[in-house]
């Protein structure tokens, strides 16, 4: 055997050795490490009006909320609905214009989502003597990957309105996709 077999046998054992290090750094690392970098969070926001003249009580029909989570989302951060993980919202405002209507004025909020074949599910909720909006940290990623999914937001108030409120809600997604 020449000095060039030497060579290629000390490779062959840098490659495995080095292969099997990563190996084990892998196995090693829990799965939160690995969520951790496989996870960001989108910030949104939407609006909607309550008429004035709406009397007191639930709003007839619930508020369709825009879609949490789409393809152009999930591309945008490098990622797919493919390897979407998990999707939970984690934050929740909401502004009212004029500002003398406030969170106060809400007798009863209720963010949910549904789909084809998943249960309705809660994502939020406020009622009366609530200091806030009370998330619910409920993973909807198998929502989102199903047919049909929509958010709806149902909106009781206390008191009839004299004039629109304009509602704007800003909510934080935080998103987790599998990495292969």
């Amino acid at each position: 055997m020449g000095p060039l077999g030497f060579v290629k046998v000390g490779m062959k054992r840098l490659i495995l050795l080095t292969s099997a290090t990563l190996l084990l750094f892998l196995a090693a690392c829990d799965s939160k490490f690995i969520d951790d970098i496989f996870t960001f969070n989108v910030e949104k926001s939407f609006e909607f009006t309550i008429p004035a003249g709406t009397p007191a009580g639930r709003l007839p029909l619930p508020v369709t909320v825009p879609l949490l989570i789409n393809d152009s989302v999930l591309q945008a951060n490098g990622t797919s609905m493919d390897l979407l993980k998990a999707a939970k919202l984690t934050k929740l405002q909401m502004t009212f214009v004029p500002t003398t209507f406030s969170l106060t004025d809400i007798d009863t909020l209720d963010f949910r989502i549904d789909s084809d074949n998943q249960p309705l599910t809660s994502l939020a909720h406020y009622k009366t003597g609530m200091d806030s909006v009370q998330l619910t940290l409920v993973d909807f990623a198998p929502h989102v990957k199903d047919n049909g999914a929509q958010v709806t937001a149902d909106v009781g108030i206390k008191t009839a309105t004299t004039e629109d409120i304009k509602t704007t809600v800003t909510y934080t997604l935080t998103i987790t996709a599998h990495p292969f």
